[in-house]
């Protein structure tokens, strides 16, 4: 829902200034001020922002996509990516045919994979945002196993924008596992239903194993249910043991 997107990304922008700010060297108040002529914006390092479903069907990719839009026309220098090889549907719901770009990269060897291999497989559009995509097509499933070149990918991406949102999907793989691990932020999609509401404690507890910190997981409620089939936002929270940034 468009109300949810817009306070999601209220929500990611405000943590994104704060930690731009907080990561800002301090100016002495004794010292004298030099003027210097304006320096061009800065590339990175980006806030890594991932995204996954507590199940499929949630709605992910296209909060995914809703989200990083909005950052990108905020002003935001924003690149996103759709890191489920043989699962990919950024690409369907943004009408980009050309897919390949993930898939490409993750058939490359470790010393084939610079930077600039990287940004050569972005694609842009009319929007500012610049997207990395993989095929909606089975026979790549494969490539959920090249773990190592995923890592470096979102390294490289990371580099090359201010901020990087990323459709982890639903499956916490190898792959998803080590990806989440590596961002700021991870947000995780649940629905106010008790199967979706079981299934995202579920996935809350393995990331949490996964060594990624309370700190840096939020989850965010879907409400497209009846009223009186859907648990409460309090309930929800209950069942979760997490707070609800955004419902």
């Amino acid at each position: 829902p468009a109300e949810l997107d817009s306070r999601l990304k209220a929500h990611l922008l405000r943590a994104a200034d704060s930690a731009h700010r907080a990561a800002a060297p301090t100016v002495p108040t004794t010292a004298t001020p030099v003027a210097s002529p304006p320096s061009p914006p800065r590339l990175g390092p980006a806030r890594i922002i991932g995204f996954m479903g507590a199940t499929d069907g949630l709605g992910t990719s296209t909060l995914v996509l809703n989200v990083a839009l909005a950052m990108a026309q905020d002003g935001k220098n924003t690149i996103v990516s759709d890191l489920q090889p043989g699962r990919g549907t950024l690409s369907l719901l943004a009408g980009i045919n050309q897919v390949n770009g993930l898939g490409y990269l993750l058939r490359k060897s470790m010393d084939e994979l610079d930077s600039a291999t990287v940004e050569g497989q972005l694609l842009s559009r009319g929007s500012g945002l610049r997207f990395l995509l993989c095929a909606a097509d089975p026979n790549e499933s494969h490539l959920s196993a090249a773990t190592a070149q995923a890592e470096q990918i979102v390294r490289h991406l990371s580099g090359l924008g201010k901020a990087l949102v990323l459709d982890l999907g639903s499956e916490l793989n190898d792959m998803t596992r080590r990806i989440a691990a590596m961002c700021n932020q991870v947000i995780v999609i649940v629905e106010p239903q008790r199967v979706a509401l079981a299934m995202g404690k579920n996935l809350l507890a393995a990331l949490e194993a996964a060594g990624i910190e309370r700190t840096r997981i939020e989850v965010v409620m879907i409400n497209r249910l009846p009223r009186d089939s859907k648990a409460s936002q309090q309930e929800a929270e209950g069942i979760l043991t997490y707070p609800i940034s955004a419902f």
